[in-house]
């Protein structure tokens, strides 16, 4: 029994191997965070607790969890502790709607 020959495949525009649909590099000439990209934000939540009330936990939608407890730092009073105690999903930030650095109670 003698082995069939098998052609290899032809690819457009004579590509020896398939086109890469992801690509890992960045464009040449690109920097990593020019005007056209941005750092992408998430959704992270923020126990607030004040003596003798409950503890309130906001959503806050920022670049990074500084930039979150910062925000929040400026709303609230002397006194009050601030913990980074969760992030959301991206599906989840979006059904509720959340803001670039908008304060939502959860």
């Amino acid at each position: 029994m003698g082995m069939a020959s098998v052609n290899p495949l032809s690819y457009p525009s004579g590509l020896q191997q398939p086109p890469n649909p992801m690509s890992a590099s960045p464009k040449p000439g690109r920097e990593p965070f020019s005007k056209t990209t941005r750092p992408k934000r998430k959704a992270f939540l923020i126990a607030v607790k004040e003596q003798r009330e409950a503890t309130r936990v906001y959503a806050v939608l920022a670049r990074s969890s500084d930039d979150a407890l910062a925000l929040l730092q400026e709303q609230t009073s002397e006194g009050t502790a601030l913990e980074l105690v969760g992030t959301l999903s991206g599906r989840m930030a979006r059904s509720l709607n959340l803001e670039p650095d908008e304060l939502r109670l959860v």
